[in-house]
């Protein structure tokens, strides 16, 4: 996507922190692309993953969760 979308132009950024670096925000993409996939699993392995009770799977009918993959590829953004 080329930064003259008119979309870019029309949001104020403001510089904000990130850690020790300064950023601007919010962040845009300019070119991107992503893809996720969902799997069922078993509810009881899931649960035995998480890393904090406080986490619960998303479950679907008694047996079952889902998982969802996802991958992200920026190319540019305001981070580089």
């Amino acid at each position: 996507m080329s930064r003259e979308v008119e979309l870019f132009r029309e949001l104020a950024q403001f510089e904000g922190k990130a850690g020790a670096f300064k950023v601007k925000m919010p962040l845009f993409y300019y070119d991107a692309s992503a893809f996720s996939v969902m799997f069922t699993a078993s509810y009881s392995e899931v649960v035995k993953l998480l890393p904090s009770p406080r986490l619960k799977p998303y479950r679907i009918l008694r047996k079952f969760a889902l998982v969802n993959l996802a991958a992200f590829s920026y190319r540019d953004t305001d981070v580089g």
